[in-house]
């Protein structure tokens, strides 16, 4: 098989090969297109080696027709190859956009917003942003629609968001696409449909995008929408897992359950740290609990108070009680102990926030109160008590 691909590989550089050398006698003889080609030939190393310098020389040549796409290009190579320079970027971006080339509209907008190359300035970069969306720029509008769902710059407007969502995910925009397609399964702008989010999500999912993949892991997952299968909620976890620490979550979930794969605590425990380490609150908390109760870990007090900390610096509620019980002992010194009493404040003021708001996990998923009763259950295994704890007994001894 690999032989198969280097030949199919080899065949296709020398075709590119073939078809550079044809191009670059039409550009000597001045063909405007054959220009443009070759430079995008050097730019992408296409049938020849990737060169920044003869790129823009070529493309440069090419420009002097004040083509709007070749002055965006020289823009990109500028911005995005090293050595980098923003300012030359924004100059050729700025030439494209006063001929009316909607990507470079956008981009001085992006530079406008972020202080690339020249001030910062919110409402010059909204009014660019417009006028790329008004043009049909995908990217345009999948910010517009970002802005308006988050209320920057501009009044919080969910229909308006929705709106600028579905044009850009029309076009293909895969991050407009997932944003489509939670819009549809909230309700916001629009009527829940939960089938056209999962539509959505599948064509975000199928194009890359990393929420769309773990949001359809998700759906397959709980059986929201679509037939329940959790191997398939497993395939969707991998190909969004190496990106995606809430999936990385998942995905241990997943090897100590063996749901939709056979059962490892070892393989899921690597995945739980993995999580944890990329910042993952929930991951966190369970490395914490595996550490406390020594399922599948050797037992160590220490590691199990490193992670339910970190765990609870990010809110998380059953580290912040657990942890609150353990400082309270006064067995970790003075310090812990008046430490109990700033978690204890910090859980009463989450009960009083969850009782006015639903609480949500990160990236708008709700924490399942059968999740909850279950973790305090494990924390209470066979009466398994702080003091308990700290005396070095095990579970059901």
């Amino acid at each position: 098989m690999k032989f198969v691909i280097d030949c199919v590989n080899r065949m296709r550089y020398a075709f590119l090969a073939y078809r550079f050398n044809r191009q670059l006698k039409k550009a000597e003889q001045g063909n405007r297109e054959a220009q443009r080609y070759v430079g995008m030939a050097y730019a992408e190393g296409k049938g020849v080696h990737f060169d920044r310098d003869k790129a823009v020389e070529w493309l440069g040549t090419a420009a002097e027709t004040k083509d709007g796409k070749t002055l965006y290009i020289l823009g990109n190579l500028y911005r995005f190859e090293l050595p980098h320079d923003n300012d030359k970027a924004l100059a050729y971006y700025r030439q494209a956009a006063a001929l009316g080339y909607a990507p470079a509209i956008y981009m001085v907008g992006y530079a406008y917003e972020n202080g690339e190359a020249v001030e910062r300035n919110e409402q010059e970069a909204l009014n660019w942003y417009e006028r790329a969306a008004e043009l049909g720029n995908m990217d345009a509008q999948a910010r517009m629609g970002l802005i308006y769902y988050m209320g920057r710059y501009r009044e919080k407007d969910l229909e308006k968001a929705f709106d600028y969502y579905r044009k850009a995910a029309k076009q293909g925009e895969p991050g407009a696409q997932a944003n489509l397609a939670h819009c549809y399964e909230a309700g916001e702008g629009t009527q829940v449909n939960l089938r056209k989010a999962v539509k959505w999500f599948k064509k975000s999912a199928w194009r890359g995008d990393i929420a769309g993949l773990y949001c359809m892991g998700k759906y397959y997952q709980e059986g929201k929408a679509v037939k329940k299968s959790p191997k398939k909620a497993l395939r969707y976890f991998f190909a969004a897992g190496y990106l995606w620490p809430a999936a990385q979550y998942e995905i241990g979930v997943a090897y100590e359950a063996g749901s939709g794969v056979k059962q490892d605590v070892q393989e899921a425990f690597k995945w739980y740290a993995s999580a944890a380490c990329s910042g993952n609150i929930r991951a966190q908390e369970r490395l914490g609990r595996a550490y406390l109760l020594g399922t599948y870990v050797e037992r160590n007090i220490h590691k199990c108070m490193e992670w339910m900390e970190k765990a609870a610096k990010q809110g998380h509620p059953q580290a912040v009680g657990f942890l609150t019980e353990l400082y309270g002992t006064g067995v970790f010194g003075e310090e812990k102990y008046e430490k109990a009493f700033e978690l204890d404040a910090e859980r009463t003021e989450q009960v009083r926030q969850r009782q006015s708001h639903t609480e949500q996990e990160e990236f708008g998923w709700t924490w399942e109160k059968q999740a909850r009763n279950e973790i305090d259950a494990e924390y209470h295994l066979a009466g398994l008590s702080i003091r308990d704890i700290l005396r070095g007994r095990k579970p059901c001894e």
